[in-house]
């Protein structure tokens, strides 16, 4: 009778968990500094999310216990943002913005 229930509680952690951590949305929002360039590329990069983890999380967007979950834990736009990719959308731009800002050919995305 616990196994069920602890299958259930995990799914629901889960589901539920952001797939844009706090660090990565930071990252997004603050301003440009030159001297962090290097750094704020290769951590941008690191954040982007793969073609597989894009394809989970959609299945968790948009399941029914998914959605539900997302909508009461407040990560669903999160969710719908890396399912649809406009997440390494926004990643690619903040990286354009910081190359162009700084104006430096040794800002270069990490490969």
């Amino acid at each position: 009778m616990k196994t069920p229930i602890a299958i259930a509680g995990l799914t629901l952690v889960l589901v539920a968990c952001s797939p844009i951590s706090k660090e990565t949305k930071y990252a997004l929002s603050r301003p440009v500094d030159c001297q962090l360039a290097q750094a704020d590329v290769a951590e941008l990069e690191n954040a982007k999310v793969s073609g597989p983890k894009q394809a989970l999380t959609a299945v968790q967007a948009f399941t029914p216990v998914g959605l539900v979950t997302g909508l009461l834990s407040g990560t669903e736009g999160d969710k719908i943002d890396v399912a649809l990719g406009d997440h390494n959308e926004d990643l690619d731009q903040k990286i354009s913005d910081i190359q162009s800002q700084c104006n430096q050919a040794t800002v270069q995305k990490e490969n």
